[in-house]
């Protein structure tokens, strides 16, 4: 017998807890309301909109397309090793500002010199 196609909430609902997210954590990382979050696990939406499945479909790293309909390419980060797709499923995990500081010691334990991006503007001082 063949397995009966998830809704859009079910695939949402499986995908974030594969992921080991909450629905408050999926809505913080996606920049919405966990009442988004609960309405689309429980099919409320009939056609929500485009940036809204972008969003999701980026912290769970999975492609828009497959977001909504469970067909297609199912992964965003295309052929990663095991060990790299760990480390960005885990980085995307954090807190953009705990992002920021793994990026910046990264950059140090490399001896990379990449400026990293600031939401504040430095004022460049007239000696430089």
């Amino acid at each position: 017998m063949p397995a009966m196609k998830q809704t859009l909430g079910q695939r949402i609902r499986r995908l974030r807890k594969d992921a080991d997210l909450t629905q408050v954590a999926l809505a913080s990382k996606a920049g919405v309301a966990q009442s988004v979050i609960s309405d689309l696990e429980r099919d409320v939406y009939d056609e929500p909109s485009a940036s809204l499945i972008a969003a999701i479909a980026s912290v769970l790293m999975k492609t828009p397309q497959y977001i909504l309909t469970g067909e297609g390419e199912e992964n965003s980060v295309g052929k990663l090793a095991p060990a790299e797709h760990d480390l960005l499923h885990l980085f995307r995990l954090l807190e953009p500002t705990d992002q920021q500081r793994l990026l910046g010691h990264a950059k140090v334990y490399l001896g990379v010199d990449v400026p990293a991006p600031s939401k504040r503007a430095r004022k460049q001082h007239p000696s430089e």
